[in-house]
């Protein structure tokens, strides 16, 4: 069964100051097999590392999640972003971002249940949250 790997987790791998980067490294380091993520997610990487600071962490964390045979990039077609926007709408209820429901799109659609996050929004969607469970 793959994982999902979403931006929390690489983010706490990369800022040692994180309050889960042990847990993130730890669990990096124990867990093999597949693992899935979407473009949606690199882009976030890229948007919230932006920063000079951690400009050159962001491109290689990306350059080796795009690389890495194990893990499979999910583009974002426009299917998935009108799928990904028709759940944001529906779900007012929610603070889940489009990268989110795009992600649990993502990870409904290729029969995942564990995501690689701290983000609660992941549990709040049915799905476990590994770095917080």
């Amino acid at each position: 069964m793959a994982i999902f790997i979403d931006t929390s987790h690489i983010l706490a791998l990369i800022n040692t100051s994180d309050e889960y980067h042990e847990c993130a490294s730890t669990i990096a380091s124990e867990i093999v097999g597949r693992f899935v993520i979407t473009e949606a997610v690199l882009t976030e990487i890229g948007n919230t590392l932006s920063r000079l600071r951690w400009r050159s962490a962001a491109v290689a964390a990306i350059e080796d999640l795009r690389s890495d045979p194990d893990i499979e990039v999910v583009s974002i077609s426009p299917e998935l972003f009108d799928r990904a926007v028709k759940l944001y709408s529906s779900r007012m209820d929610k603070e889940w971002g489009i990268t989110d429901c795009a992600s649990f799109i993502v990870m409904q659609d290729m029969g995942i249940i564990d995501a690689l996050t701290t983000d609660d929004h992941f549990r709040q969607a049915g799905f476990r949250a590994l770095l917080i469970e």
